[in-house]
């Protein structure tokens, strides 16, 4: 005869234990999924504020960089308005020197039958009105002019002054223009050989 065998609560207890296995599988598996979502969510936090840190440290840098430019900009202007005033004040000096030596020039050439009546500037060219004695004193002035070397005279009007009574003896108007020469150290190292 065979004994009947319950195999029930066996089977009962066995599903208890597999249930309890499988909740204890599960909460350990939970608890890890969440421990490790709790380290990389930390972790994120931590590099977000490393972030946070770095790019408020480029900002800082990028505005010191940016001061640093807009000074260095501000120098180069002021250097570049520097060298206008410069070349300026040498282009001023250069035609002050110019003017000197054209007078210095006329100072020399005039011969004693010329009187000058009017000089006048006109860029750098100088206009010269004034009244000579004869022609050939003109022609003396102008020769002179022309072998002094530091200008180019030009004669542009010549004519006879009435004097009382329709007397044209009294002398010859001339105007001209001296022009500075092209290199006028050429032509003063030519003149002194």
């Amino acid at each position: 005869m065979t004994v009947p065998i319950n195999l029930l609560p066996w089977r009962e207890h066995l599903r208890q234990q597999r249930r309890r296995h499988l909740l204890l599988s599960l909460s350990a598996t939970m608890a890890l999924v969440i421990g490790s979502a709790l380290l990389v969510a930390q972790h994120h936090r931590l590099a977000i504020r490393e972030q946070i840190a770095s790019n408020d440290q480029l900002r800082s840098d990028i505005a010191r960089v940016t001061a640093s430019i807009e000074e260095m900009e501000h120098l180069q202007q002021r250097d570049r308005d520097i060298a206008e005033r410069l070349a300026s004040l040498q282009q001023l000096q250069g035609y002050r020197d110019e003017q000197a030596r054209i007078f210095e020039i006329m100072a020399r050439a005039v011969p004693p039958q010329v009187q000058l009546t009017v000089l006048r500037r006109r860029g750098q060219s100088l206009q010269v009105e004034g009244i000579a004695s004869t022609h050939a004193a003109v022609a003396q002035l102008l020769r002179t002019l022309a072998a002094e070397g530091g200008v180019r005279p030009s004669l542009h009007r010549i004519s006879a002054v009435a004097g009382e009574a329709g007397d044209t003896s009294a002398g010859k108007a001339f105007f001209l223009t001296l022009e500075p020469a092209a290199n006028p150290e050429v032509a003063v190292a030519a003149r002194s050989e």
